[in-house]
């Protein structure tokens, strides 16, 4: 049978019994029967004192005659620690106040397998969030160009990560403000066509492809073509950068003269 010993919780100052087998339960863990608090039972352990009750005693007169005017004192017999120290304790009603000896509860270890579930919650978490910054790299692009908002909180991101956006796009918001077609002075068979655009959108956005078509009287188109902005800007190297807004562009372009049919020309941007 193992040693008994007395340990006193450090939370409520309860105390109580517990065994040498039952402190190695749980690597010396317990817990209190009246706070519920766990604690280790061996380091709280309260020495063990003699128990001055044991065996029965008697107080009793001196011996021989009593002094003048005074009775002996008969003898009194006390309490043995049986009815005191070795009283059951009443768990239902416990004294606060009291040293009774309270029941205890062997805190139990971890369970493995709790620790398995919460280290697979752990990778599935960091699983979905490396799925949800791949879909974000994957559509960044869709993504801002259909929203503004989202376009504003994924620029951050690409900038970090190296996803691309394209800039903002308005193709409806290009204008021709000026136009005119004539012959080309050092070609034959040649027209020169000049018009002054402008970008009536809000923001810088790239410059369009540009379309011209040359109809005939009656509206039919007898001659078009798409013109890159390297091929219509006088300066080549801006057409990498953005056209600003609100600023009037002027373009060149030549084209073949498909002859007397011709009579009037359109303009599209794409």
């Amino acid at each position: 049978m193992s040693a008994e010993h007395r340990t006193r919780c450090p939370f409520c100052h309860t105390l109580f019994r517990v065994t040498d087998d039952q402190l190695a339960q749980a690597a010396g863990q317990v817990r209190c029967g009246s706070c519920n608090s766990v604690f280790d039972g061996a380091e709280f352990r309260v020495p063990d004192e003699p128990d001055l009750l044991a065996d029965r005693a008697t107080w009793s007169a001196p011996a021989g005659e009593p002094e003048s005017g005074r009775e002996a004192v008969p003898a009194v017999e006390l309490p043995t620690s049986e009815s005191v120290a070795d009283r059951p304790f009443d768990v239902s009603s416990p004294e606060p106040e009291s040293d009774a000896e309270a029941p205890f509860q062997v805190a139990a270890p971890p369970h493995r397998g709790d620790r398995m579930v919460g280290l697979l919650k752990g990778v599935a978490g960091l699983l979905a969030l490396i799925l949800l910054l791949q879909l974000l790299h994957y559509y960044a692009n869709p993504l801002a160009q259909r929203s503004e908002g989202l376009r504003w909180m994924l620029e951050p991101y690409c900038g970090v990560t190296g996803c691309h956006i394209d800039p903002r796009r308005d193709i409806h918001a290009f204008r021709v403000v000026s136009r005119d077609i004539r012959s080309h002075p050092n070609v034959a068979h040649a027209l020169v066509i000049s018009a002054t655009m402008i970008n009536t959108a809000t923001f810088a956005q790239p410059y369009p492809v540009f379309e011209i078509s040359l109809t005939d009287v009656h509206g039919s188109i007898v001659a078009t073509r798409l013109f890159m902005p390297r091929e219509y800007l006088e300066d080549p190297d801006q057409a990498v950068a953005l056209m600003p807004a609100q600023l009037p562009v002027r373009v060149t372009m030549e084209v073949f003269d498909p002859g007397e049919h011709a009579v009037g020309f359109e303009f599209a941007f794409h």
